[in-house]
C-alpha cells in the first residue's frame, strides 16, 4: 500500500452507532490514500466491536487505559498519525458525500496553505433539522485580519471541518474544553501560512445534548475561566491593540451579567487581573440591561467604551 497522504484521526468514546455511520462514510470515499487512527476512551468493547464490520478499512485501533478525556484523546489520536496531513474527525460527524475527501485532496495538491477548512451542515440528531455553516465575506474579512480575531467569533467552526499539515509542536490544550478549538486555530495559524477554504459542505456535524460543548455552552463555570485563561496566552496589551479581543471580553461580561471581579473569581478564574475587564464592567453598569441585551445597542456602546479605554 502507498504511504497515506491523510491520517483520519477519530477520538472515540461510546456512541457506537455514530462511529458506524462515520466509518461507513469513509468507506464510501472515492479517494483511498488514507489511514484511520481510532483512539478509544470507552470502558467497554462497544467501539472495538463496530470495527468488525469494517475489516476492509486501514484502521489502527488503540484502547486508552485509563481514559484520556477530551481533548487528551484528540492529541493521542494525532500523535499516532503517519501521514503528512491530519483530519481530526469526531465520531459523531461524518463525510457529507463520497467525494468529500477528494475535494480536500484537490486543495492540498494546490499547495497554497497548510490549513484547510470547509463549509458544513449542522444536523440536529434529535429533530433532523439542518443548519448550513459557511464562511461569509464578512467572516472572511475577520479571519483575514488576524487569527486572534477568532476570540470574537470562531468563523472556522468545528474541528471536523479542518484538515491541516501535521505539526507535532502544536497540540490541543487539555486545560480547555470550550475554547479548545479556538486556541488551537489561533496558535496554528500564527505559525503556518494562511488558509484555504472549500465553499461546499464537505462534512456533516452531528449535534446532540451528549456532547461536551453542549454542557459547556452558557455555563459560567466553564466559559468565564476558559476565556480569561485563554487571554493570558497573549500580550497584556491585546485588548488595547485588537478591538475584536476587546469585544470578546465585552460580550463575556455582558452575557453573564458580571457586576464585579469577585464574580469572576467565584466562577473559577484564578489568574492575574486582565486589562480591560474592570473598565468594561464599570461601563456596562451604567447601561440599562434592557438596552444592553439588544445587539445593535451593545455594539454601539462597546465601540464607545473601547474608544474611551484606548485613550487612557
Amino acid at each position: 500500500m502507498n504511504t497515506p497522504l491523510i491520517s483520519i484521526c477519530i477520538p472515540a468514546y461510546k456512541r457506537q452507532d455514530c462511529l458506524f455511520r462515520l466509518l461507513n462514510s469513509i468507506n464510501e470515499q472515492t479517494y483511498k490514500q488514507y489511514e484511520i487512527i481510532i483512539t478509544d476512551d470507552s470502558p467497554g468493547d462497544e467501539i472495538r466491536n463496530v470495527l468488525k464490520a469494517f475489516t476492509q478499512l486501514p484502521i489502527q485501533y488503540y484502547s486508552n487505559k485509563p481514559a484520556l478525556g477530551s481533548p487528551g484523546n484528540w492529541n493521542y489520536a494525532m500523535s499516532k498519525a503517519n501521514a503528512d496531513w491530519i483530519h481530526l474527525l469526531h465520531a459523531d460527524d461524518w463525510y457529507a458525500s463520497p467525494t468529500s475527501l477528494q475535494h480536500f485532496v484537490n486543495v492540498i495538491t494546490e499547495g497554497n496553505s497548510d490549513f484547510i477548512f470547509c463549509a458544513s451542515k449542522e444536523i440536529n440528531l434529535a429533530t433532523n433539522s439542518i443548519k448550513n455553516m459557511e464562511l461569509t465575506e464578512k467572516k472572511r474579512e475577520l479571519l483575514d485580519g488576524s487569527p486572534i480575531n477568532l476570540l470574537y467569533d470562531n468563523v472556522i467552526g468545528h474541528p471536523s471541518t479542518v484538515i491541516h499539515k501535521k505539526d507535532t509542536s502544536i497540540q490541543y490544550d487539555t486545560a480547555f474544553k470550550w475554547v479548545v478549538d479556538i486556541d488551537f486555530y489561533i496558535r496554528y495559524l500564527q505559525q503556518h501560512r494562511g488558509y484555504s477554504y472549500i465553499h461546499a459542505p464537505m462534512i456533516n456535524i452531528g449535534i446532540d445534548t451528549e456532547q461536551v460543548s453542549e454542557s459547556s455552552y452558557k455555563n459560567p463555570f466553564v466559559e468565564i475561566p476558559e476565556y480569561l485563561n485563554l487571554f493570558n496566552k497573549f500580550p497584556e496589551t491585546i485588548v488595547r491593540t485588537n478591538k475584536y479581543a476587546f469585544h470578546c471580553l465585552w460580550n463575556l461580561i455582558r452575557k453573564f451579567k458580571i457586576k464585579d471581579e469577585t464574580y469572576i473569581r467565584e466562577h473559577g478564574y484564578n489568574g492575574k487581573k486582565l486589562e480591560g475587564v474592570a473598565a468594561i464592567i464599570n461601563y456596562q453598569k451604567k447601561i440599562p440591561r434592557l438596552i444592553l441585551k439588544q445587539t445593535n445597542w451593545s455594539v454601539y456602546f462597546m465601540n464607545k467604551c473601547y474608544k474611551s479605554f484606548t485613550k487612557k
